[in-house]
Parts: structure tokens; sequence; C-alpha cells
């Protein structure tokens, strides 16, 4: 998506996406959404910056993206040895204060994607003002099994090419965001593929069923409230 506004600082950008859709009567329309990248445990400047541009575009649909915010249990957590946020409290932000400092406070944020902590996660909290939240991890830098297919030691993370695909259904009913994981490397979905919990369940949520593993690279988010929230898309 081409980006509209730039700053000088390289740690956060902003960009704004057409999400498209078709209404039951066939008319096809655009709904522009804001996405926030913020940097690893963004600092109070950062959270500055976002709330101005908020506040230059109200009522805009947000998404924010940040590198680290959630951990593969759920929790807005991250592991001590990364910890910006205890080693330099005055210019980082924990997941959890950028939670309660921000995005709660700002009912235009209804989606925040992450990644850093290796293995998958969702979660949906409301905002101050009764809005849900959804909250995505995906992280697949340690998946190596296309190493080993190739004869190479257990370990060495390539990743495998797994990738998010997120599709955006707003021309539905109950409007909602469909979410599979795919890699290019194999040609498939992780649904598709027989063998998906056994290469990976047991490195990444060992305590689900192999059933609950896909399940968890493959779901449905329901935006519930979408039309009271942000209104109808208009052409």
């Amino acid at each position: 998506c081409p980006a509209t506004a730039s700053w000088p600082a390289p740690r956060w950008s902003t960009s704004k996406l057409i999400l498209s859709a078709t209404l039951p009567d066939g008319t096809r329309v655009g709904e522009l959404d804001e996405e926030m990248v913020f940097e690893m445990q963004a600092g109070d400047a950062v959270l500055e910056w976002a709330r101005s541009v908020i506040e230059d575009f109200p009522g805009l649909p947000t998404i924010i993206s940040t590198h680290d915010f959630l951990n593969p249990r759920g929790e807005r957590q991250t592991g001590r040895r990364m910890d910006l946020a205890l080693a330099d409290p005055g210019f980082n932000n924990s997941a959890e204060d950028i939670w309660l400092e921000f995005i709660r406070e700002t009912d235009q944020v209804f989606l925040v994607l992450s990644g850093h902590q290796p293995g998958q996660a969702y979660r949906v909290d409301k905002n101050r003002f009764g809005h849900d939240v959804h909250q995505v991890l995906a992280d697949f830098q340690r998946r190596s099994q296309a190493g080993v297919d190739a004869g190479e030691p257990v370990g060495q993370g390539l990743g495998d090419g797994w990738l998010r695909e997120m599709t955006f259904r707003l021309d539905a009913e109950n409007p909602r965001i469909e979410v599979r994981t795919y890699s290019p490397h194999y040609g498939a979905y992780a649904s598709d593929l027989p063998t998906y919990a056994e290469w990976y369940r047991e490195t990444e949520q060992p305590d689900m069923t192999d059933e609950e593993f896909v399940a968890a690279d493959e779901f449905t988010v329901t935006l519930n409230g979408w039309r009271a929230r942000f209104g109808v898309p208009t052409n």
C-alpha cells in the first residue's frame, strides 16, 4: 500500500489502505483505513505522534503494526532478554503500557498486528468505549522444515516461507477478516498439509492438539459492531 505521509524519524510510519467490498445490492465500494507502524516497544514520543495522526483523521478505522506485542500464550508480555521497557523505561513502553495508555483509549484502533515472538496467538479485548480490539501474533521465523528437507540439521530456522493472509470481507452482513497461513515454498495453506502440526506444533504450541494448532493459523475474526462504529463504506 502506498505511503501517503512520512516523517524523518525511521522508527514509525503511516500509510492508508483501501479495503474494497461489494455490498449486497452489488455496489462496489472502497473503505479508507489507516495503518500505523510502530517500532519495538514504542516510547512516549511515538505514542504522541500516533495521537496526532488520529486527531488529523478522526473516525478512520486504524490498524497498528508493531514488532512485539503478544506472546504465544496471548499475553501482552515480552521475553526478559528483549525487554526494552525494563532496560530503558524512559524511552520504551511495554506492550501492556501501550495498550493502557494508547490503544485502549483510542476508539479508532480495531486491530493490532505483531511478531517477534515465535508462534501464533489471538485475543480480543474491549477498549474504553466498549468496542473490540483484535490482537494477532504471527511469527514463523524459527520454522526449519525446509532445511530438514534439504538435509540441514534440525533447528536452522528459515521460516519455511510461511506468511499470514488476511482477507477483509466488509461486504458481508457481519463484516469479518478471514485469516489464513500460506507458504509459497510449499505452495500450500496450513490446512492443506497433513504434516503441518507434526512439523511445528511441538516447538510452538505443545499444549494444543493438532486440530487446535491448525485452527490457530486459520480462523475468522468477526468485526462485531463495525457499521455502528465506523459507518457504511462510501464510493
